[in-house]
């Protein structure tokens, strides 16, 4: 099999991605035209997209004209300024976007084969564009000169920057203008799904810049071992330990840590004790008993908002969640009650007259009187708030226990912090959408905002108060920098020296230094030593700077602890940080920033139930928790694991992936606005397609009131395929979803729609399937060279009743079911690599073959269990002899295509089947109320090991397997709140080789090898390749490079991770052996 790819490393952009070039058109210059003379006249910052601007003329500039910063003090832009920001401008970006939906011209942003680069794609037939048929406009004013060199080059941007080349310019062919979409303005659309009230452009991320003199190599090809079946002598096991088949031993895989800390807490009266709370509905809150070292999952609700601690009991904390009320414990968190009557009681039920419910975020006991506490509301639709209206304050005098109505700030918007002012806890302070507010009456009243005379960008993020000297109080703005009050908030100042970025989140004084303070920001953590009048950045160690949540241990204020996250669905979603984050999570200083080392061993994903192996790439996995914030990547089998924030990881349920462009991935999901998300540049920036699939909904399906327009869009997306030979048809299949009657789908029944067009466009294509059926599509599979065939099977996962399997052969217009000898109870379903007409189907009676089509079924489970059900399938596409199978109890193997099974579980801690913890996995096996009660649950409700569909996966080449393991036998939580499901794999010895091509300016380098090789660089002056080798730890790593000898002449030197090995030259090849270390970083240098 072989992969034609193009992957070009791309530059960093000094801005955000733009809409695509167009052609000549006079409505679009006279649009700018117009609205260049109309800013000239009369500039109105609220027109344009800030961030925009930001990236264009910097943050300095921009801040001089952009009312929300500047205030009254503001400058009018010049006339070169407002040229250059003509893009930012609202009404220029939606003509822009009406356009491209107009001439269906892509805007998604280049594609990216690794989390150190970007990619765009090639056409699998190797033919290429004549540049002279293929001239398209291009504006240079609309563009960064310097995103433009760094992709293209130097030279080829002097032969097209009217500055440089004047008259002699030539135009660009459409590859090139494809490739420096990202160096266009902001389209100043909102981001797909932003629960946020303001308006933001839309945000995305763009790649580190490469150093002077260094290219990026171009990967043209990839190749597998073509597909054979290798029969065993042996159809059993190989290796005995004791009694246990030993062939394939399982260890369980490094933690999936990423976070997504909205809060941390410090107990005041023991600094031991630590809360932390998590924006996910699996992994609400987690203690610390050792200064935040290690932690235990202690309560699951919803989205942690806010924590409050006593000051003097560590055991009694109370917090909020975005979904429900809020949770208090007296005996730190081994039990809880709900804080659902009184006066809270009132404010909790929904008012028919609005868009949603009142929801409680932020939290605070007073410093020094641990009877009184306050708690803060927001009303209407968004988490966050509106921009000024009013908000509900509440206080408790007896810990937390007990809460009354205190009072409403009119204008506060949405409050994000509070804070108590020592000895006097009638005076509150509060971080709201609409500046910084006191209350001088115990919440009684409110000030307004403070801060309207000092800026207009009055989102403020955090509030502190200088500890023994009340008066002086510092106000963290969201985009406006730190303000600070000497005067109790008379006055003002903006307090922003050495501050590298202006976008700021939690604030807060050592309570044991009050001279020292800490803000947690995009772009790190800053401390200041002089009670915040200038701040010095304290980043080392922090791999990841993007912070939110940070707290001061109250005995000493070098010992600090910050969370990071990515703010997809918190109360401040505005500053959603896309892109394929490394090192996510709870980070702890012990000296005062100066060194930063991760701290949260034990905060990992809870609940794992999705998985995806790449169908090209070895050893790269994704994999996603039940109501996560983010989708995880491994490049290595595991070794190491990055955070791609999206809505569809929140409740995900298929992950698909392009073969012709293998940067390209699909994940369904029920998550309302993700309901199906494509990534074009493997998990840095995401797309909401779910429009799509709403706008494809047939005439019938509406005839027949299956979908409801008069409801607010929410699908349940489930079944998922990309043809491997075609990557603009995917088949997409909803569910009849029963398992949450509280969700008021719009889209009832069961539908397949398909794309014809990558995704731009989708049409219900069911005829034949029964669409009124309550059941759930839950696996799509597609002919590997004939897109045209295609097989749905249905599923009891989440709905109420399954029918087997349906075929189309004539790409979807017609269906029909494809059940003779099949137990129509289907799990999973698997396609041979070599004969396609092979299919293997898991269902709740085992597992059953055809070897025509699905014309006729066969049970072929001999050696498992009879009537046990097989929850899901993987096929070894290189040897598809090689089968995996998981039912409730164990995993098992067939070596022969399934004439026989045998388990393989060593290594494995299964659950013993006394550890039933529901009555209704007590009923007698098998009837049909045991089965349906179980695949609705993904068969959890059976108490065992393992879980459900999409639990079990092997990568591309066979050599690595993977299976969520559950620790325990029910997925309920408490009264135990710890891990519920941990990821495992077995690693298959000897590893297969993969053959790789780069091409680096017209030359070819062949490498073939063992590792997922990628990243590959040339420095031109050092005539230097560097590139990364990944691959499991405890492993052999095996390559051979072809280097033209132009590009380094002579004799090489190979270093792995920085050691010289040893190599081996034969035929223009140079071949080294290294050990796994996750990621090895390979150079290659002249003698």
């Amino acid at each position: 099999m072989i992969l034609l790819v193009v992957v070009v490393y791309l530059t960093a952009c000094a801005q955000n991605e733009g809409a695509s070039p167009y052609s000549d058109d006079e409505d679009q210059k006279e649009l700018s035209t117009a609205v260049t003379e109309k800013s000239k006249s009369a500039f109105n910052s609220q027109e344009y997209d800030f961030r925009c601007a930001d990236s264009i003329l910097g943050m300095e500039t921009s801040d001089q004209i952009f009312s929300d910063i500047c205030g009254t003090k503001c400058r009018p832009p010049t006339a070169d300024e407002l040229k250059k920001i003509e893009s930012c401008h609202v009404e220029f970006s939606e003509r822009q976007d009406s356009q491209k939906v107009e001439q269906g011209v892509e805007s998604d942003v280049i594609t990216s084969v690794a989390e150190e680069s970007l990619s765009v794609v090639e056409d699998i037939s190797g033919d290429s564009m004549d540049v002279e048929d293929h001239h398209v406009g291009f504006d240079p004013e609309s563009y960064d000169i310097g995103c433009i060199d760094g992709i293209l080059g130097e030279a080829v941007s002097d032969e097209i920057m009217p500055d440089i080349c004047g008259n002699a310019c030539r135009e660009l062919s459409h590859e090139e203008l494809d490739l420096i979409k990202v160096c266009m303005s902001d389209e100043g659309a909102t981001i797909s799904g932003d629960s946020s009230h303001h308006h933001h452009g839309k945000q995305i991320a763009v790649p580190t810049a490469l150093p002077e003199g260094v290219v990026a190599a171009v990967l043209k090809s990839v190749e597998l071992p073509e597909p054979s079946y290798i029969v065993s002598e042996n159809n059993t096991c190989d290796q005995l330990t004791g009694s246990e088949c030993a062939d394939i031993q399982w260890e369980p895989v490094n933690d999936l840590r990423a976070g997504e800390y909205t809060a941390i807490q410090i107990a005041p009266s023991n600094p031991d004790i630590v809360y932390a709370g998590i924006d996910s509905n699996d992994m609400s809150l987690y203690k610390s008993i050792d200064k935040g070292e290690t932690w235990k999952l202690i309560h699951i609700t919803g989205h942690t908002s806010g924590i409050a601690v006593s000051p003097t009991d560590p055991d009694v904390v109370v917090y909020t969640n975005l979904e429900g009320p809020m949770h208090r414990s007296v005996d730190g968190g081994l039990t809880w009650s709900s804080i659902d009557d009184g006066a809270i009681e009132e404010v909790m039920k929904v008012d028919e007259s609005q868009e949603g419910a009142d929801i409680f975020t932020a939290i605070v006991f007073s410093p020094d009187n641990g009877d009184i506490a306050y708690t803060s509301t927001v009303k209407g639709m968004y988490r966050s708030g509106t921009d000024d209206g009013p908000i509900d304050i509440f206080v408790s005098n007896n810990s937390g226990e007990y809460w009354e109505h205190a009072g409403v700030c009119e204008t506060c918007g949405g409050a994000k912090f509070l804070a108590v002012q020592p000895g006097d806890s009638s005076v509150v302070w509060a971080a709201t959408n609409n500046g910084v507010q006191v209350s001088r009456d115990g919440g009684a009243t409110w000030s307004g905002n403070l801060l309207s005379e000092y800026t207009l960008q009055n989102e403020m993020l955090g509030v502190a108060l200088r500890p023994g000297d009340p008066n002086t109080i510092l106000a963290a703005g969201a985009e406006s920098g730190m303000f600070r009050s000497t005067d109790g908030g008379v006055t003002w100042e903006s307090v922003n020296t050495g501050l590298d970025t202006k976008l700021l989140h939690h604030v807060t004084f050592a309570s044991s230094n009050s001279d020292v303070a800490y803000v947690a920001t995009h772009e790190g953590v800053y401390r200041s030593d002089n009670a915040g009048l200038s701040w010095i950045e304290r980043n080392n160690g922090l791999q990841y700077k993007f912070t939110t949540p940070i707290a001061v241990d109250p005995s000493n204020e070098n010992i600090v602890l910050a969370g990071s996250a990515s703010e997809v669905y918190t109360t401040h979603p505005n500053h959603y940080n896309p892109g394929l984050h490394e090192g996510e999570g709870l980070y702890k200083t012990v000296d005062g920033g100066e060194n930063w080392f991760r701290s949260d061993t034990g905060v990992d994903e809870a609940k794992l139930v999705q998985m995806g192996t790449h169908p090209l790439l070895p050893f790269n996995l994704w994999a996603d928790g039940e109501s996560g914030r983010g989708a995880f990547f491994t490049p290595d089998a595991g070794e190491n694991w990055l955070f791609s924030p999206n809505h569809a990881a929140h409740y995900p349920m298929v992950f698909a992936f392009s073969q012709t462009l293998p940067t390209e991935i699909y994940l369904t999901s029920w998550m309302n606005d993700g309901e199906l998300m494509t990534s074009k540049d493997e998990g840095h920036n995401w797309t909401d397609l779910a429009p799509l699939i709403a706008a494809g909904v047939s005439d019938e399906t509406r005839e027949l009131g299956l979908y409801d327009d008069s409801k607010r869009r929410w699908l349940h997306l489930h079944g998922l395929a990309v043809a491997a030979s075609d990557s603009n048809v995917i088949y997409v299949g909803s569910v009849h979803d029963t398992v949450y009657p509280d969700v008021e789908f719009n889209l009832t029944g069961a539908h397949i729609f398909k794309s014809v067009d990558g995704g731009e466009s989708f049409v219900e294509m069911s005829n034949g399937f029964p669409i009124e059926t309550r059941t759930s599509i839950n696996v799509i599979v597609i002919h590997p060279t004939n897109p045209d065939i295609a097989y749905a099977m249905t599923s009891l996962h989440e709905t109420e009743v399954a029918i087997g399997i349906y075929k189309t052969e004539d790409g979807g217009e017609n269906w029909r079911p494809i059940n003779n000898g099949l137990d129509l109870y289907t799990n999973d379903l698997q396609m041979d690599s070599i004969s396609y007409d092979t299919l293997y189907a898991a269902t709740e009676r085992g597992v059953y073959k055809t070897s025509n089509g699905g014309e006729k079924w066969n049970r072929v489970s001999a050696g498992i269990p009879d009537d046990m059900p097989v929850i899901d399938l993987a096929i070894d596409q290189i040897n598809p002899l090689v089968l995996y199978a998981i039912t409730p109890d164990h995993v098992y193997r067939t070596r022969n295509g399934g004439d026989r099974w045998h388990v393989v579980d060593y290594g494995l801690p299964l659950l013993t089947s006394s550890e039933v913890a529901s009555a209704q996995s007590e009923i007698p096996y098998p009837n049909d109320l045991a089965r349906s009660n179980a695949a609705k649950s993904g068969h959890s409700i059976y108490g065992r090991t393992f879980a459900q569909d999409r639990s079990l996966e092997i990568d591309a080449t066979g050599r690595v397997l993977y299976v969520v393991v559950k620790t325990k036998a029910s997925d309920k939580y408490g009264p135990e709140y710890h891990k519920i499901r941990r990821l495992y794999r077995a690693i298959l010895l000897p590893l297969t080789s993969v053959e790789y091509q780069f091409e680096v300016e017209g030359k070819t380098i062949s490498v073939e090898s063992t590792s997922h090789v990628y990243g590959m660089t040339y420095d031109k002056g050092l005539r230097e390749i560097r590139f990364t080798s990944a691959g499991p730890v405890g492993t052999l790593g095996k390559t051979s490079i072809n280097i033209p000898e132009d590009m380094i002449p002579g004799s090489y030197i190979v270093s792995v991770e920085g050691i010289i090995v040893d190599t081996l030259s034969d035929d223009g090849y140079v071949t080294f052996e290294y050990d796994h270390s996750g990621r090895n970083e390979v150079v290659i240098s002249n003698k």
